[in-house]
């Protein structure tokens, strides 16, 4: 997989996890409404939107996506470079037999 597509996937779970989050709380557990429900009003308290606000200009959500795509992108970088360091430290010489490339030679022989 290329760093892209990478990145692409870990959004994709993370936007699943919270997507999934948001059904567990609201539908499941019925956590629409966490304060008093009034007869005219509804409810009072309600922890988060049922819907995206219709004020916000839809650039601002394509922003958020984005920006969200990105922070996956660095935290991606970050977690799998941490990671190769962090293998590196405690058994060494064990990502060199996942070596890709092959290697270059220092000196080509001449006839």
């Amino acid at each position: 997989m290329t760093g892209i597509a990478k990145t692409t996937a870990i959004f994709l779970v993370i936007a699943g996890v919270l997507a999934g989050a948001s059904f567990l709380g609201r539908d499941l557990l019925h956590l629409a409404c966490v304060g008093p429900v009034l007869p005219v009003w509804g409810c009072l308290s309600s922890p988060y939107p049922d819907t995206l606000p219709a004020s916000q200009p839809v650039a601002f959500w394509i922003g958020i996506v984005v920006g969200g795509w990105l922070l996956c992108f660095a935290v991606r970088d970050l977690v799998f470079k941490g990671l190769a360091l962090l293998i590196s430290k405690l058994f060494p010489g064990y990502l060199d037999q996942f070596e890709t490339h092959p290697p270059v030679p220092r000196e080509y022989k001449l006839r």
